[in-house]
């Protein structure tokens, strides 16, 4: 439940960031979406609550330290490359297997 709790404050805080940073563009995007017909509305949320269903179990997985072929994941990180235009998974992995 504390899990919860925590996801749900991040939620505010995030929203309350874009509303307090861009309150045009925010006015705009509410606008726009009384537009998109509520099906493509369901589909979107749908497609979004279940990737972050798997954000959450894979970020889970790596914080327990799970193995890949006898090695353990210790960390994932995710950074921008280049010139800012594109994002880098870097994984972490700890060989545990014997020689």
């Amino acid at each position: 439940m504390r899990d919860l709790g925590t996801a749900l404050a991040l939620v505010l805080v995030i929203e309350g960031i874009l509303y307090a940073l861009f309150p045009e563009w925010m006015k705009r995007v509410a606008a726009q979406a009384m537009q998109v017909p509520a099906q493509t509305l369901r589909v979107a949320g749908l497609i979004a609550a279940c990737g972050g269903v798997v954000l959450v179990w894979l970020l889970r997985r790596v914080a327990q330290g799970v193995e890949v072929n006898g090695a353990g994941v210790t960390s994932l990180e995710l950074e921008r490359s280049g010139a800012g235009h594109g994002l880098r998974l870097r994984i972490s992995v700890e060989d545990e297997r014997p020689e």
